[in-house]
């Protein structure tokens, strides 16, 4: 597959792959990468906060449950275990949402390079109308990455190539034959 068809399907320019061959981001990609950050923030916010509105569910349930339960420990101790865990987990659920909202991103450039095999895996949606369907993936050693089907019969398998991606979210930013 030429270079061009790779910045065409990939959405990549030259000077993208130049910065990943140097191991960074380029400004471009850097910029997008904050944008699409700044985009997902009212979502994490919205999250965040109806997760906190969870964990106090059962505090308040536990309070009303204290003013008519005083002094019966056999069933004020279990229930207020029960709340402080419940308060602990979604607690923290919502404030690490929050606070995935307040940070930047991290974008940690990494790289694979190797001979590239391209599957298609069947894969389920989940929920009432479950379906199944097939998603391609390209492999290279041990890194799986989702790509669109016409991938399949444009990069030949077996043919050596080094992607550059964001670690930890698998997303390719750039490939090159070599």
């Amino acid at each position: 597959m030429s270079d061009l068809q790779l910045q065409k399907h990939f959405n990549f320019e030259e000077s993208d792959l130049y910065a990943n061959r140097n191991g960074s981001l380029s400004k471009r990609q850097a910029e997008k990468r904050l944008t699409d950050a700044k985009n997902a923030r009212p979502g994490k916010f919205g999250c965040g906060f109806f997760l906190l509105l969870v964990a106090s569910v059962f505090p308040i349930s536990f309070g009303l449950m204290l003013t008519e339960e005083w002094g019966n420990w056999g069933a004020i101790l279990p229930v207020g275990c029960v709340t402080l865990i419940w308060v602990i987990a979604w607690g923290w659920m919502g404030v690490g949402s929050i606070k995935g909202a307040l940070l930047p991103p991290v974008m940690q450039l990494a790289s694979v390079s190797g001979p590239v095999n391209i599957v298609g895996v069947e894969r389920r949606t989940s929920g009432n109308n479950a379906r199944t369907y097939t998603a391609y993936e390209l492999r290279v050693g041990d890194r799986k990455f989702d790509v669109p089907s016409i991938m399949a019969n444009t990069i030949a398998q077996g043919d050596a190539y080094a992607i550059y991606y964001i670690q930890g979210t698998e997303e390719i930013l750039s490939l090159e034959q070599v």
